[in-house]
Order: C-alpha cells, then structure tokens, then sequence
C-alpha cells in the first residue's frame, strides 16, 4: 500500500521484510510459506492489495506474478467504481438528512414558534385568571423544550465536517436542477475534501448554481453531469452537458462574466470549451493562494 509495487515474500515465517505480527495465523495457522502481494492501483492511488501464497517455501512464480498483476488491472476500474458509488450513496444520504432537516426548521419550527405567540396572547388575555395564567406557562415551557429537541436533531441531521459539508451542498444543487428542468444528472466526486478548501464552499456553490441556472435556458440539455475533483490545495468542478450550446459567443461570455464574480482568488480560472465527445464543458479551477 504504501510502495505501490508488487512484493513476493519466499518464507513468511522468516522473512525479514515483514512485521511478526501475523505469524502464527499465516504460516503456522494457514499454513502459508511463500505468499506475494500486488497492488490494485488506479492512477496514483492504490485501491488495495491482492495477495496469493503457497503452502510451501519458495517463490509463486513470474508467470502466477504476471496473472496476479494482470487481475489486478483488471478489477481495478470495478473497485474505483464501487469506491465511487459508495461515496455518491454516502452523499446522498447526507443530502437527504439536510434536506429533512430544512423542513424540520421551516415547518415544525414555524408551528413552534406559533404555538408560543399564542401562549402569550393567552397570557394576556387571562388577566387574573390563575388557571389560564398557569396553562400559558406549562404551553411555553413545553415549546421551549420541544424547540431544545427541534435544535438537536437539526445538528445531527446537518453535514457534520467540511468533508462532507461541501460534496453535500453541490449534490443539493444538482437535484434541485433536476427537479426543475426533469433533465438527468449524475454526479461524480474525486479525492475527499480537506480542510484546506474549506473555504471554497460558497464560491463553489455559487457557480454551480450560475451554470445550472444558465443550462436551464439552454436547448437540448438532456444530460448532465457535476464532476468535482479535491485536491489538497484546490478544487475543480466539470459542468458537462449535452446541450447544442456554443463554447463560445455572447451567452458564453455573459455567463463567464457572471462567474468570475464568484471566484475566490486571483489563481482561479474558467474554461469553457466543447469535449472530444461532443458534448460541452464548463470547468472552474478554485485554487488555495
């Protein structure tokens, strides 16, 4: 995992490159003498690691080497995909929890508020009557604790750390662009968000919502698809569509003039061009000065 190379061990028992920590349960448990560890890598990341072993001293071999690196190659796209689709579910789900907590505030907290309005109207309204005086009390401690309780579940249901606050906040965006135009979307993240670019989130959010805005004035957008790639220092978010929309001309220099009020620093930059595939693509660069 951490060499991103391809190591062969002869005698796990005794070899000195190993740690002693799993011994007893390799060679003497399983049985394992020769064993050989190939990393699963897509790019510069390493995935995993696929082993194989033999139950007895020695070397598996360069052709069983070969095969173990040619199955790792070849599984590695299947575990960048599950990778990937592990976190969009996380996302998801968080984005859900936000979005619960939005109707949380909006609605039970509206009707909180109106039942304490009305305990005081019934205060004042009850002049010397002891038991109506009373009952008002018992109304607005029971809204002050329902309140307490309403304050707690919105923490917990809000994104809880800047790696998840930002990812969360631009897949809100992309479903309320679908919702709107009925146009499917997909989103792609890359890297995790660190702290570093904490500070990109309102910028980040702010221009995706100017090209998704933009895009719904645009014809033949059938498809699209958010890309955000972190990096430690910067972050780069692909607008891709389908649309017939030029990467190029007046509309094109409206809407790059519209974003470059959101960027965050002089070392940003915008692009806006058409892809090898056809489609078009519109890419920020928030970078960390």
């Amino acid at each position: 995992m951490s060499t991103g190379r391809s190591v062969v061990v002869e005698d796990y028992a005794t070899d000195p490159q190993i740690t002693r920590d799993f011994v007893d349960v390799v060679s003497r448990g399983e049985g394992i003498g020769g064993i050989a560890a190939v990393p699963v890598a897509s790019g510069d990341e390493v995935l995993g690691v696929l082993y194989a072993g033999v139950r007895s001293v020695g070397s598996i071999g360069d052709r069983s080497l070969r095969v173990m690196r040619q199955a790792a190659d070849a599984s590695a796209p299947a575990f960048r995909a599950a990778i990937g689709t592990e976190a969009i579910m996380n996302y998801l789900v968080a984005t859900e929890r936000h979005r619960i907590a939005g109707d949380l505030h909006d609605e039970v907290g509206q009707l909180l508020f109106s039942m304490g309005v009305s305990a005081t109207q019934l205060r004042a309204a009850g002049g010397d009557n002891s038991a109506l005086f009373e009952l008002a009390e018992q109304i607005e401690q029971q809204v002050q604790d329902a309140a307490g309780n309403l304050r707690r579940a919105l923490h917990v249901l809000s994104p809880q750390t800047y790696d998840e606050a930002l990812p969360v906040a631009l897949l809100q965006e992309l479903q309320d662009y679908s919702t709107r135009t009925g146009v499917w979307s997909q989103p792609i993240f890359r890297g995790t968000a660190c702290e570093a670019i904490a500070p990109f989130e309102c910028p980040a959010v702010q221009l995706v919502r100017v090209i998704l805005r933009w895009l719904e004035t645009q014809a033949d957008v059938k498809i699209t698809i958010l890309c955000a790639e972190f990096g430690d220092s910067e972050l780069v978010l692909t607008v891709q569509h389908d649309g017939g929309t030029a990467s190029s001309g007046p509309e094109v220099d409206e809407l790059i003039a519209t974003m470059r009020q959101h960027l965050h620093s002089s070392a940003d930059s915008i692009q806006v061009q058409a892809a090898a595939d056809g489609t078009n693509m519109i890419q920020v660069r928030l970078v960390a000065e």
